[in-house]
């Protein structure tokens, strides 16, 4: 009898995302292969994340971790650098990757250097308290509307487009409720595309794009993510060119290697009016609810659920070889 690999899902945690975790680790858990033996870690919102993590490790000695926590603490480079100093394998991006794709503003600029097209963006400290004179500069500078959001936070939590001045201030403190840097960007119009790339054993699988169409907000916001018919995903984008999809899949390809990405990751765009993509920022633990985009696009790709799950941990298992 072959020996089952022990994973245990993390989920949960002190972010603000800890419900959306639940549900992206609840369902990883229920539909690992068979030859998985799936452990849930539900790490309580109020715990001390390192104490928690040791006991989990302890009493059940995991071959690997599937790291199914969205937000601060597991989708920085926080728990992943937990892991290495106790030398468990673990899904997903590295510390130096995650906690760069988390710190948008830091993203953003390895992302202009490495030639891709990033909207105009400042970044404001809570300390600053900005008054009209910067709101004047900020205008000239980066433009109107503007999209206002936490500087390290995921979900499209604290995100809010401005288009009316006097709307920046209460934009800004919803930000600042969930982080202490804040990242002001120029609102691109255009068609809001995603694409996720998966490793396969023999190179990497560039997964179909999909357009994102809002339904429950004005923006793919909170709702429009998780509450279910909050967005429609179209796939493929109706009446791109071939030639147009091939560039969305291109890019996320080129932004998971700019950032040193592992595992698996999902790449946000938005298409404008003149076919210029603009790179919004990359998710490298992409949800795994019900309602997410990458398997999503993993089933139009004939990839199922469980399937995805295995190339995640295989792809895990060759880069933390025993």
């Amino acid at each position: 009898m072959v020996k089952k690999i022990k994973v245990l899902v993390l989920m949960g945690g002190p972010s603000s995302e800890h419900e959306v975790s639940l549900m992206s680790g609840g369902e990883v858990f229920k539909a690992l292969p068979h030859t998985y033996k799936g452990i849930r870690g539900v790490i309580p919102k109020d715990a001390n994340l390192g104490e928690m993590v040791h006991g989990l490790l302890r009493r059940h000695k995991p071959d690997i971790v599937f790291i199914a926590m969205h937000g601060s603490y597991g989708e920085d480079g926080r728990v992943q650098a937990l892991l290495e100093t106790m030398g468990v394998p673990y899904t997903g991006s590295g510390v130096l990757a995650s906690a760069l794709a988390m710190d948008k503003p830091r993203a953003c600029a390895v992302f202009r250097d490495a030639g891709f097209s990033v909207p105009p963006s400042e970044v404001i400290h809570k300390d600053e308290k900005p008054g009209r004179k910067f709101f004047s500069s900020l205008l000239r500078r980066v433009g109107m509307p503007l999209v206002v959001k936490p500087a390290d936070a995921g979900s499209s939590v604290g995100v809010t487009i401005v288009r009316r001045p006097k709307e920046f201030q209460n934009a800004l403190r919803r930000a600042f409720h969930f982080s202490e840097r804040v990242i002001v960007q120029k609102f691109i119009k255009g068609r809001e595309v995603t694409c996720g790339i998966v490793e396969m054993p023999g190179g990497f699988g560039k997964l179909p794009p999909i357009e994102i169409i809002p339904k429950a907000g004005a923006f793919y916001d909170y709702k429009s993510k998780y509450a279910a018919g909050g967005s429609e995903h179209v796939i493929p984008p109706e009446g791109l060119k071939r030639r147009v999809l091939y560039m969305i899949q291109d890019y996320a390809l080129r932004a998971h290697m700019v950032l040193d990405c592992s595992g698996m990751s999902r790449a946000d765009f938005i298409l404008d009016s003149k076919g210029v993509l603009w790179i919004l920022e990359i998710n490298t633990i992409p949800g795994m609810t019900p309602t997410s985009l990458l398997p999503d696009g993993a089933r139009a790709a004939g990839i199922a659920f469980p399937r995805l799950l295995d190339l995640i941990i295989r792809a895990a298992l060759r880069r933390f070889p025993s």
